[in-house]
């Protein structure tokens, strides 16, 4: 018998299984490591003023604009020439607190040698300057001036008033032409005398033309009929002083101011435009007249030369506007310009004495907002210095088969870097004021005739690396968006400036229709043909503007509100005519007799019989 033991399968004792979920096996966790921040190429200039810089090299387009030096430091070499300025100011600060105790006056030296104790100081200054506003409490309707006799057309001294108040409140480039403060002594100096004489800052001309304009421009809904009826009677009376001129001796001003808004009034409501190239034409020959006459006149008086330097920079405004709405800016540069370098530093000292710090939307509201207009007429007086040299580039690209990229990528870096520093802080708060909305469209008016020729080449790069069309569609869409906000808030801008300003960013709009796309574009030529569209009720020159945009791009695929638009605004420019029609007049022994004529509607009919 085998004793050797026997070789046994043993299984293994299973064990009961675990009745917990099994836990995942998590994956190890990456280390965390802080994220490095992403620091933006600037210089040290715009690192101070916290300006936005492009951050080109050698210099970036705001220290090219005001050619200053550019430089550019490292992230250490900055924190420690901060640590080193913050240092400074502190220990000067403490030295002037302390010397300051006994005159105020010894802190001037301190300020002068230390530039960020400065800045802070002249911010400061600014910011008291805006508060400070003495409180004026507008009467409901003004003071009742003897305009009658000045005017043929009516005797209504309260009504005439009421135009002249319009004129100041809703006409900023038109009253820039005329000192009011002379204006108003020239037209209260023939009260109580048989003989109205022209006076330095009044004529019959200039008052017609201002009652012409006003009460056909700036008459609201709420108006009554009777001064926007007298619209014609009143540019009827001044085209009979322009061709009365010759024989006239009067002073010079005051007849190139009233021909110069009798040519806008005839630009917006004539049907014909020989009628405003010939007013046009008269109004330089009497600028020119009244440049030679200059040597030859008697030393005028400290009153009338600040008139002149306030009304020169507002000649010079309206020119350079004449030449970006006609088809050649060379307009612009034909007129002799009436301010000279001495004229700003004269004219910004005269501030106080020619502006006003409130402005109240008359006959809306009587609530006076703040004007800001001694920064406007800064801003103003820069661009007109700008336009000097923006003028002949853009006639120079238009005509050349090569335009300048090089110099108008610099003028367009310069024209943003004024927009910049004048302009982006009140922009807000001043979004309603006329003044500040014309000086607006200025610049972004400026701004597509700059980039016009440019339009079509992708390749070559304006600000922020943008194409020409890029930057065009972003003008145009501010100039749609500040005049539809304007006519919301007032119902009143029917200024020829707007009008041209919004006809310039409407065909810069439809040109870029097939290659702009998303719903801003779309929403503002929308926006846009319906401006218009409303102001053919009212302005003929908008009818026309309709009917021009229609058919210059009737090959384009547009909205069909647009094409609603266009066509409802170009329809009133028709004129409907009923011939064969006998009209009934007296023929006398209480008879009457048929007289065979034509009628002929150029405007909407209200009512038949």
């Amino acid at each position: 018998m085998d004793r050797r033991p026997s070789l046994r399968t043993t299984t293994r004792r299973l064990m009961p299984a675990c009745s917990l979920p099994a836990q995942p096996v998590q994956p190890a966790q990456p280390v965390l490591r802080r994220k490095r921040q992403t620091v933006s190429l600037a210089c040290e200039r715009c690192r101070k003023r916290k300006a936005k810089c492009n951050g080109l090299m050698p210099s970036c387009y705001a220290c090219t604009a005001a050619n200053l030096e550019c430089k550019y430091l490292a992230p250490e070499a900055g924190r420690l020439l901060r640590y080193r300025d913050m240092q400074s100011a502190y220990d000067d600060m403490r030295h002037a607190s302390v010397a300051a105790v006994g005159s105020a006056d010894t802190v001037q030296p301190f300020v002068r040698a230390n530039e960020p104790m400065g800045r802070w100081l002249e911010a400061l200054r600014r910011s008291r300057e805006r508060r400070l506003v003495p409180v004026v409490s507008p009467a409901a309707s003004p003071k009742v001036l003897p305009v009658s006799l000045w005017t043929s057309v009516s005797d209504d001294n309260m009504m005439l008033t009421g135009l002249l108040t319009l004129f100041w409140t809703w006409a900023p480039t038109a009253s820039r032409l005329v000192h009011r403060e002379m204006f108003l002594a020239g037209l209260c100096a023939a009260a109580g005398s048989t003989a109205v004489t022209a006076h330095f800052g009044c004529s019959k001309l200039l008052v017609n033309a201002i009652l012409a304009l006003s009460s056909a421009c700036f008459t609201g809904p709420s108006t009554s009929e009777g001064p926007r009826r007298l619209c014609h009677r009143f540019a009827h009376e001044a085209r009979r002083l322009v061709e009365n001129k010759a024989s006239s001796r009067e002073d010079l001003v005051p007849l190139f101011q009233g021909v110069a808004i009798l040519s806008v009034y005839e630009g917006i409501f004539g049907y014909t435009e020989g009628t405003t190239a010939s007013l046009l034409s008269t109004y330089y020959e009497l600028r020119a007249a009244h440049q030679r006459a200059q040597p030859f006149i008697v030393a005028p008086t400290a009153e009338k030369v600040q008139a002149m330097c306030y009304m020169a920079t507002g000649f010079d405004f309206f020119d350079f506007q004449l030449g970006l709405i006609f088809s050649s800016p060379a307009l612009a540069c034909s007129a002799p310009s009436m301010s000279d370098p001495e004229d700003g530093t004269r004219l910004l000292g005269a501030e106080a004495a020619l502006c006003d710090s409130l402005w109240s939307p008359y006959p809306l509201s009587d609530q006076p907002r703040l004007s800001f207009s001694k920064e406007h007429m800064r801003a103003e007086w820069e661009l007109v210095r700008h336009a000097k040299e923006i003028v002949p580039v853009i006639e120079s690209n238009r005509t050349s088969s090569v335009p300048d990229f090089a110099g108008t990528k610099a003028l367009y870096a310069r024209l943003l870097a004024w927009h910049e520093s004048r302009m982006l802080d009140f922009q807000g708060q001043c979004s309603l004021i006329p003044a500040w909305v014309c000086l607006s469209l200025t610049y972004h008016v400026v701004a597509l005739r700059l980039l016009e020729p440019f339009n079509g080449i992708s390749f070559l790069d304006f600000d922020g690396f943008k194409p020409a069309r890029s930057l065009s569609q972003s003008h145009s869409e501010s100039i749609v968006s500040a005049l539809w906000r304007y006519r919301t808030a007032y119902d009143l801008w029917h200024d020829f400036w707007p009008l041209h300003a919004c006809y310039a960013a409407v065909s810069n709009l439809l040109l870029g229709h097939g290659l702009a796309g998303g719903s801003s574009h779309k929403e503002a030529l929308t926006q846009g043909c319906q401006l218009l569209c409303d102001l053919g009720t009212r302005l003929p020159l908008a009818s026309r503007m309709c009917q021009e945009l229609q058919l210059a791009h009737k090959e384009l695929d547009l909205p069909d509100v647009v094409l609603r638009f266009l066509r409802r605004g170009a329809a009133m420019t028709k004129v409907s005519q009923i011939a064969n029609v006998a009209m009934l007049s007296d023929a006398g022994g209480g008879g009457v007799r048929l007289e065979p004529c034509v009628i002929r509607f150029g405007e909407t009919i209200h009512r038949i019989g």
